[in-house]
């Protein structure tokens, strides 16, 4: 039970982490030197766009990984039916909460600001123009009802091929099996971008903002995570450094750098790359927290009951701020500081003062009361969370 219980606390710390993340990326935006975010600074820096690409390799897709674990969690310790009224509740209410109280008032003052130039009410914007970063809530919505659906015939399957894998585990190098699970999203992922290629409609933007291209590359890493929390073993080999997919990350980026050829070889050894790169990122990330983070914390326990409100607030908060640096001179590392840790602060307290202490606002922007249990209560039970 013990060990149950950290995992628990470990993801939960994860998940936490990987949300924060995107708060420090849509910060940097305002200064990436293509200059493709919603507003952009005069004085890009180099720096920061490399910062902000490197978090991107692996932050949403680490996220969606986490999602799919809890997602297993949540089905094995309250059944699948749990899925449709538990997440769902956790997805739906601040979605449409976010949406309606910050997104819409956003659109109309960016707009007025010159910075969109479509209506808040076209059928654009009815279409999905109002997700802006709510998208993967989204997204996990649409997969929390497939899991609904998949994981009571899955996980009893998953149960039974569970003795045959630590067999192989036992009779195979160690980091096989997950070198050849992370192969096989890997193909995956070429097969979706050759198919991509060829029908270019697959990146448009066709429903909530997304695209299909979006929405089934996330997907693979959302069953990546149901694949390892269906199967302990599995997990078990994840959470360890693997240096047979270190070595083959930097094989491939070596291979890809100095190999030219064709242009469909080079979309290959493109796409490889960044898959086992990513891959690595994140395995590394998992390993650090499960040694570092696998014991309760006060501290994580608050930032993890504040994450979600964080991300949710977020976005306007740094597109404010980013107007009030633009009317000053200070050097951007000083404006990157102070959005970030302005976007920071403002959301957290925001959070700490006004949703945390409102069972309302906590069931609106939290999808569920925010009551106060204690530590040992807190680490013995896994709550549900956005991921």
């Amino acid at each position: 039970m013990r060990r149950a219980n950290d995992r628990v606390f470990f993801l939960d710390s994860a998940r936490s982490v990987l949300m924060m993340m995107v708060v420090i990326v849509h910060a940097g935006a305002v200064f990436d030197v293509e200059g493709y975010w919603l507003v952009t600074a005069d004085n890009p820096r180099i720096w920061i766009t490399t910062l902000i690409e490197f978090i991107a390799l692996f932050n949403v897709e680490g996220f969606f990984v986490v999602s799919g674990i809890f997602t297993v969690m949540t089905a094995k310790r309250h059944g699948a039916a749990a899925l449709g009224d538990r997440r769902l509740k956790r997805l739906l209410v601040p979605l449409l909460t976010t949406a309606i109280v910050l997104n819409v008032p956003f659109s109309l003052m960016m707009r007025q600001q010159g910075l969109a130039d479509q209506p808040v009410f076209s059928l654009g914007y009815l279409s999905g123009g109002w997700v802006l970063h709510l998208w993967f809530l989204v997204n996990l919505v649409f997969y929390t009802m497939i899991m609904r659906v998949s994981l009571p015939v899955l996980l009893p399957l998953a149960q039974r091929l569970e003795p045959r894998l630590r067999l192989v585990q036992k009779r195979t190098p160690k980091g096989t099996r997950v070198m050849v699970l992370l192969g096989a999203v890997s193909l995956a992922q070429l097969c979706l971008v050759a198919i991509s290629h060829f029908m270019p409609v697959m990146y448009a933007e066709l429903f909530f903002g997304s695209s299909l291209y979006s929405f089934l590359h996330h997907f693979m890493f959302f069953l990546l995570g149901v694949t390892l929390g269906s199967f302990p073993s599995l997990w078990n080999s994840f959470t360890r450094p693997s240096a047979l997919l270190c070595a083959a990350a930097i094989a491939l980026i070596g291979v890809s750098t100095a190999v030219t050829g064709p242009a469909s070889l080079d979309l290959l050894l493109d796409n490889l790359k960044v898959a086992f790169v990513t891959f690595t990122l994140i395995q590394c990330l998992f390993a650090l927290f499960t040694r570092f983070l696998n014991t309760p914390s006060p501290v994580w326990q608050h930032l993890s009951g504040a994450s979600y409100s964080i991300y949710l607030l977020h976005h306007p908060i740094v597109v404010l701020l980013a107007f009030v640096i633009f009317r000053t001179e200070w050097p951007a590392e000083a404006e990157f500081a102070f959005i970030l840790t302005g976007a920071f602060g403002i959301s957290w307290l925001i959070h700490v003062t006004l949703i945390a202490r409102s069972p309302l606002l906590s069931f609106l922007f939290n999808g569920k009361n925010m009551s106060r249990p204690d530590a040992a209560q807190a680490a013995a039970q896994p709550r549900d969370k956005p991921a």
